[in-house]
């Protein structure tokens, strides 16, 4: 009952031509209280797996039928990926909006696409473009066939499937273990918990937490309550884990209850602002980089199954979601965000610019999107922000 009220108060939108799974949950919101077990088969399942047709369609009497249940299952199982992937928008929400409303409209691209394949040496027209993918395939292919014998790396089994051998590590080189040796006699031990402590100290990041209600915590240890939560969550170790390090300072409910009561993602996004405004005082990080650029990419990590951003990927061969991290050339986190295994990374290149409120302001983003791509920044004018350009290689 959840499930079909919650889409009865949304309004969802396909953002492809594929009309076909709006039209099923139409359907099944259509059908919601009909006691038949059978529905006749008057849309396409298109979008659905083989193996789900196999479940919801049987033939009936000569015709095609909708087992009522399964299909509500199927229907509701393919919204949540498609709203992963992008391919079903919410209106009005922020996490799951039209990412089509991001992208400059093609009026806008048209006056650059000459200028812009002439940068990465491509042609200007779908017909030329195809047959320049074709002959450098071409190419690629014949380089291959006459470099195999001689690549012991490239194995290509009965079925004809080619796969990589596993690269062998380099051995040491000479003087590796002295230096090391040397390194770790000049660098005295630091405790991760004490680095937070001395930065909480340097940055009085701590004012920003506390009770959600807005008053003054009662408890006198409550900075130490607050930064054990932040430790226990920042290192991924939990509350459990946490607790039985803690030797019963605190119990693991009590460290859940401050995350939940006294931290939110507002009140870390200012404390992380607080961080990289003390982090860019320094001299150190603007010998590394000069502030203008920033690198994006993501990490998978895992996540709870029971949510929309969760789900198992061939690219990272694991059940999870993607942690997108901006990170500026002085060597500091600037913006991070979760997002799905299967949605486009490029739509989400330029929310650190758009999101950041630091001291640190990047003007140029390097992404590994697919091919070599620039991106001109004129829309960020429209948030105030200077015009600037960012540029990104490789994968998207």
């Amino acid at each position: 009952m959840c499930l079909f009220w919650s889409q009865k108060a949304l309004e969802l939108r396909s953002t492809t031509s594929d009309q076909a799974l709006i039209e099923a949950m139409q359907f099944i919101i259509a059908n919601e209280h009909s006691p038949k077990q059978y529905l006749e088969a008057t849309f396409d399942l298109s979008f659905a797996s083989k193996k789900w047709q196999r479940t919801v369609l049987v033939k009936r009497k000569g015709r095609t039928w909708f087992m009522r249940h399964h299909l509500e299952t199927c229907v509701f199982s393919s919204l949540a990926d498609e709203l992963k992937s992008g391919d079903i928008c919410v209106s009005g929400s922020e996490q799951f909006a039209d990412y089509r409303d991001q992208l400059l409209s093609w009026s806008e691209c048209e006056p650059k696409v000459a200028a812009y394949c002439q940068q990465l040496g491509l042609p200007a027209t779908a017909e030329g473009f195809v047959q320049h993918l074709r002959t450098r395939l071409t190419e690629v292919g014949a380089d291959v066939d006459r470099t195999r014998p001689e690549n012991l790396d490239l194995m290509i089994n009965e079925k004809g499937e080619p796969s990589l051998k596993k690269l062998k590590a380099k051995a040491p080189p000479a003087g590796l273990a002295q230096l090391e040796e040397a390194l770790h006699g000049k660098i005295p031990e630091r405790h991760l918990l004490d680095v937070v402590v001395r930065i909480e100290r340097l940055t009085g990041f701590g004012r920003h937490l506390g009770p959600l209600s807005g008053n003054e915590s009662k408890r006198d240890d409550a900075w130490e309550r607050q930064l054990l939560a932040i430790f226990a969550y920042g290192t991924n170790l939990g509350p459990h884990q946490m607790a039985r390090h803690l030797r019963g300072t605190l119990d693991a409910d009590q460290i859940a209850h401050i995350n939940r009561r006294h931290i939110t993602v507002e009140k870390l996004d200012a404390a992380l602002r607080d961080v990289i405004n003390c982090f860019n005082r320094y001299t150190l990080p603007h010998y590394w980089g000069e502030e203008k650029r920033a690198a994006a990419d993501g990490t998978q990590y895992e996540l709870a199954e029971e949510n929309l951003l969760a789900e198992k990927h061939i690219r990272y061969g694991g059940f999870g979601g993607i942690a997108y991290h901006h990170v500026s050339d002085m060597y500091v986190m600037l913006f991070t965000q979760f997002i799905s295994c299967s949605v486009w990374e490029s739509v989400h290149i330029l929310d650190g610019l758009i999101r950041n409120r630091s001291d640190v302001t990047p003007t140029a983003i390097h992404a590994d999107t697919q091919g070599r791509t620039c991106l001109f920044l004129d829309c960020l004018t429209c948030w105030g922000s200077s015009c600037c350009h960012a540029s990104a290689t490789g994968r998207a």
